[in-house]
């Protein structure tokens, strides 16, 4: 299906998208061992790739959780898969691209909620938490 194949290409793309962001970024350090250095890593990374177009906010105030939060109904890719008729049946790739960027950084982290549909569909806004573990508990 096409929501397997962009999943595919999503995952297989994180990891060299992840090594050109930190080189861009001159980052050698092989890991992001703690929250501010995550902070620092993204906020960067996200001037670079999440453009003004995409209509979503990434908040990092709180410690060790990463807070999205797309406008109501104009999330690019709800907007685009709505205008193709696709978006009955769209998995979100767009948190999933998140996901799997932090997999290739090897942060270990949850997500809540678990994205899976798009959440446009069943009501006017997506949003979300990424709760990251960097050395100690998860937060809740």
């Amino acid at each position: 299906t096409a929501n397997r194949l962009n999943k595919a290409a999503i995952r297989s793309l994180a990891p060299l998208e992840m090594a050109r962001m930190k080189k861009a970024l001159g980052i050698t350090q092989d890991k992001i061992e703690t929250f501010d250095e995550f902070k620092n890593f993204f906020m960067n990374a996200a001037k670079l790739c999440i453009p003004p177009f995409m209509n979503g906010t990434m908040d990092i105030s709180r410690e060790n959780v990463l807070h999205w939060e797309f406008a109501p109904k104009n999330c690019f890719a709800y907007k685009g898969m709505k205008r193709i008729g696709a978006i009955d049946n769209y998995e979100c790739g767009v948190i999933y691209r998140l996901a799997c960027w932090f997999d290739a950084l090897g942060l270990i982290y949850r997500a809540t909620p678990e994205i899976t549909t798009c959440q446009m569909l069943s009501g006017e806004t997506c949003g979300g938490d990424f709760v990251f573990k960097f050395g100690q508990a998860v937060a809740s």
